[in-house]
C-alpha cells in the first residue's frame, strides 16, 4: 500500500466521523428546551407566527412547567384569535387554549403576582 492510499483512507475516516459527530450534536440540541425557544424567537422575527406557535408547543411538550413559554404561547394564540375574529374574540377556539396556558403559567410561578 502506498502512502497516498493510506492518507486518503484516513481523510475519509475523519470526514465520516466528523459528519457523524455533527449529526449527533444537532440531534442533541433538538432535545434541549432552549432550542425550541430560540426557534420560536427566530420564527417571530421572520413574522411566522404559526411556526412560533409550533415551536412553543414542542417546548411545552418537553418542559411543561415553563411559565415564559406558556405566556408567549397564550399571547400568540390571543393575537391569532383577534386577527381571525374581529367581532368576538372570546368565542374563538384559540381563546380557551390561551387561557389554559395563562393558568399553567400562573401555576408554575405562584410567587409572580403579575400572573395571579
Amino acid at each position: 500500500m502506498d502512502l497516498g492510499r493510506i492518507i486518503f483512507r484516513w481523510v475519509i475516516v475523519v470526514l465520516v466521523l466528523g459528519a457523524l459527530g455533527f449529526l449527533g450534536f444537532q440531534a442533541y440540541l433538538r432535545t434541549q428546551p432552549s432550542y425550541y425557544w430560540q426557534q420560536a424567537e427566530a420564527a417571530l422575527a421572520k413574522g411566522d407566527r404559526q411556526a412560533a406557535i409550533l415551536h412553543l408547543r414542542n417546548l411545552l411538550s418537553r418542559r411543561g412547567n415553563d411559565s415564559q413559554a406558556h405566556l408567549r404561547l397564550a399571547d400568540l394564540l390571543t393575537q391569532e384569535a383577534r386577527e381571525r375574529s374581529k367581532v368576538d374574540t372570546l368565542r374563538s377556539p384559540d381563546v380557551p387554549e390561551a387561557l389554559d396556558h395563562l393558568l399553567a403559567a400562573a401555576a408554575a410561578e405562584p410567587e409572580n403576582l403579575d400572573l395571579q
